[in-house]
């Protein structure tokens, strides 16, 4: 059970977790296309007339460059014009997932920050935990049934708690690959 700030820190986390993954994929591809067709390409006519720099960036380090521009942009040490043109040379059509990720790290923070300094969330966490404590705050969906009282009392205890601000039940889903031998 959470608050808006807890609500809004945990959505800008699975923004920026689904975009990483996503830049990293996108990363991953580009190697394998690059690694695949190098052999066949001949080097690019703007390259060898000096029009265009080659590029400085390995195309295996594509995703550790991106991370660190990113860092670079969140210090002050990059202009985001140069990041998001450096993005675009190096994933093309795809970079348009990355161009925001300094402002989904810049309100994460924003939301971490409130969940430290405001009681509200301060509050949802400290009750959080006395519930983990008690068997009320979640666990595996085989075992909810013996959870239900537990957890429904939370509820009521969190909705008491948020009565004057939005009160939102966080479920999360793990899932985990089991292979069996045959």
């Amino acid at each position: 059970m959470c608050n808006n700030n807890w609500y809004l820190f945990l959505r800008l986390h699975q923004i920026l977790c689904c975009r990483l993954t996503t830049m990293y994929e996108h990363a991953v591809r580009i190697a394998a296309e690059e690694a695949r067709d190098k052999k066949d390409r001949k080097e690019a006519t703007a390259v060898a007339l000096r029009l265009k720099p080659k590029n400085e960036i390995a195309v295996e380090d594509y995703y550790p460059a991106m991370l660190d521009m990113i860092k670079n942009v969140l210090d002050g040490n990059l202009e985001s014009t140069a990041y998001e043109d450096t993005l675009r040379e190096m994933f093309g059509i795809h970079a348009y997932t990355g161009f925001t990720l300094d402002k989904v790290v810049t309100g994460a923070v924003r939301q971490l920050q409130h969940l430290v300094c405001d009681e509200p969330p301060a509050q949802c966490t400290a009750m959080f935990l006395t519930e983990a404590k008690r068997g009320g705050a979640g666990g595996p969906v085989a075992s909810a049934h013996r959870r239900l009282a537990a957890e429904q009392a939370y509820q009521k205890r969190s909705e008491r708690l948020l009565q004057d601000e939005n009160c939102f039940k966080v479920y999360t889903v793990s899932l985990h690959v089991v292979i069996l031998p045959t």
